[in-house]
């Protein structure tokens, strides 16, 4: 029997700059997503994971995608 390693989650800094609600509210996210990956190796990450259709994001979810694409210019800058 193989030990399970479960997956830790780190933030970047300022990963949370733009979210719009109280520090409490934060925590319960930042909690709410660390206690989704806490027992779960990477091999089930990667059974559940998808690639992502940006078009059809784009087309279903414009607001979440904009704010994807901007995260994404502020890592590259």
């Amino acid at each position: 029997m193989t030990k399970k390693t479960p997956l830790q989650v780190e933030f970047d800094p300022g990963a949370f700059d733009h979210f719009e609600g109280t520090q409490e509210e934060l925590n319960e996210l930042i909690a709410q997503i660390r206690d989704t990956f806490a027992n779960m190796t990477p091999e089930e990450l990667a059974e559940r994971s998808r690639i992502v259709d940006w078009k059809e994001l784009a087309e279903e979810e414009p607001e979440i995608a904009q704010r994807i694409l901007d995260q994404e210019k502020r890592n590259l800058q």
